[in-house]
């Protein structure tokens, strides 16, 4: 079981942690790692989305074979979705992927983020990838784009999806349970 995210607290009294945001079309899931933060970003990512899109996944196999399983799945997962890696180690940070695409929601949803992590002055890191979320693949004529770890580089990454025309209306194609409460997960 995860714990809802307190970015504030996170961020001003975390120690040796970590946690993840995950901004999907439709929610935005915030929580700690598992095991009282101490666990990989990864496995926590992983056990969201088991849990959201009830996978069945057996966590319990290698890490190979935990993403295979959920790459067959949800195909593209970890870019289809806004993910971000909160740390509060020796130095704070937030390192976000966003695809080339997002929805309006997923918009909105990014720029309070950054105005949390901005009143936080939290440094961030911002990856842009090339993936299309809406035809699942990969997108070579797109540029991948990084916005280096400052607290203004969400920012710049905000005005730069406005600027390309990247916010669309889209659905993903997985079966989703929608009617599955996130208290569960949470």
């Amino acid at each position: 079981m995860v714990k809802e995210l307190d970015l504030e607290e996170f961020y001003t009294h975390g120690n040796d942690i970590g946690a993840i945001s995950m901004i999907m079309p439709d929610r935005v899931i915030n929580v700690y790692n598992l095991n009282d933060g101490k666990s990989l970003h990864e496995t926590t990512e992983i056990y969201v989305l088991n849990e959201i899109f009830d996978l069945n996944i057996d966590m319990n196999k290698s890490r190979i074979k935990v993403l295979s399983q959920l790459n067959e799945k949800l195909p593209g997962t970890y870019h289809n979705f806004i993910f971000v890696r909160h740390l509060s180690y020796k130095e704070r940070m937030a390192f976000i992927e966003i695809p080339a695409y997002i929805t309006n929601y997923e918009y909105r949803e990014l720029i309070k983020l950054n105005n949390q992590l901005k009143d936080l002055k939290v440094p961030v890191n911002v990856y842009i990838t090339s993936y299309d979320p809406i035809i699942l693949d990969h997108d070579k004529s797109k540029n991948e784009m990084i916005f280096h770890k400052n607290i203004y580089a969400l920012d710049e990454a905000l005005e730069t999806i406005v600027n390309n025309n990247k916010i669309c209306e889209y659905e993903l194609d997985f079966k989703k349970k929608r009617n599955k409460v996130l208290r569960r997960v949470l």
